[in-house]
């Protein structure tokens, strides 16, 4: 499977969601703050009534803090994953060039945490020194990637390979 870039239009989007839900905040605020200011003038209002009010004004508030919280969380998220797929574009640019298997390969990078992915192969005879399908499977999947199942063995190295921007073709 190839690796997939952030969509910058979904990303755009999302941003412009998360900035209306922020003004969407702000203009609640200040209707809580005008509503505020508005309760010494009302002498009518029963202390129950205004209880009431305040128990509705509070409940408002946590879910407001909430949305801005999750709204966060999701462009931290969007910001690590963004980055982490710029910098293995430039890794798998940089592997395209591999001609030889003890040539070295730029290790890309894990694209939910933008960390180095462990154990990562230093060079092509790595790659084909690897035995067992599971261990292309954890380093798909911290690419972002899926390993069919039913693959063999070579059709996993072959997928990984590509994920990584090498050739197919076996140097042996």
């Amino acid at each position: 499977m190839a690796q997939q870039l952030p969509n910058p239009l979904t990303m755009a989007a999302a941003l412009q969601r998360s900035s209306q839900a922020l003004k969407d905040a702000a203009v609640a605020h200040k209707s809580l703050s005008v509503e505020f200011a508005l309760l010494p003038n009302a002498p009518a209002m029963q202390e129950q009534e205004i209880m009431a009010i305040l128990t509705t004004m509070n409940q408002q508030m946590q879910t407001i803090d909430q949305q801005l919280r999750a709204i966060d969380q999701r462009i931290q998220a969007m910001d690590l994953h963004s980055q982490a797929h710029f910098y293995n574009v430039s890794c798998m640019l940089s592997n395209g060039r591999v001609k030889r298997p003890d040539m070295p390969l730029r290790p890309l990078r894990n694209t939910t945490n933008n960390q180095p992915i462990p154990n990562f192969p230093q060079n092509l005879n790595m790659v084909d020194g690897i035995e067992c399908c599971e261990t292309f499977r954890a380093l798909l999947n911290a690419l972002g990637e899926q390993l069919n199942p039913q693959w063999t063995l070579m059709e996993a190295r072959q997928c990984f390979r590509k994920a990584i921007g090498c050739s197919l073709i076996s140097y042996e």
